[in-house]
């Protein structure tokens, strides 16, 4: 298993508005890309319902939810930013106050970190 860095794409007023940048999300531990990216209803379908992304979330910024204009991708770890990936675990310590020494712990690892592995594959 892989971890990936699962960014959003689209603007819409609930989650992303004036937004068409890629935005992170979350960092999910998947099989494949495709795997990484995937969404599920998680509730009743209503007027205002949309899919989530589901699989094996480490890490998020909250606000999971994919409206019909947006789209996902994920980056293999190998090739993430560093900023996107550090952002995404700083969110999830906002989130989770009670776990923000050891989540602050792992995002000062991947700072600090010289590992070849992160980001080594991105394009310069």
């Amino acid at each position: 298993m892989t971890q990936y860095l699962v960014y959003r794409t689209g603007s819409n007023a609930a989650n992303q508005s004036c937004t068409f940048e890629p935005v992170p999300i979350a960092i999910v531990e998947a099989k494949s890309r495709e795997e990484a990216c995937r969404t599920e209803w998680l509730e009743k379908i209503s007027v205002h319902g949309c899919p989530k992304l589901v699989g094996e979330i480490v890490a998020d910024c909250g606000n999971l939810d994919v409206w019909s204009n947006q789209h996902l991708h994920a980056v293999p770890q190998s090739k993430a930013r560093k900023s996107d990936w550090i952002a995404v675990l700083e969110a999830w310590d906002d989130d989770r106050p009670e776990y923000a020494d050891e989540d602050a712990a792992y995002a000062a690892m991947f700072e600090a970190s010289d590992d070849p592995e992160f980001g080594s594959n991105r394009p310069q």
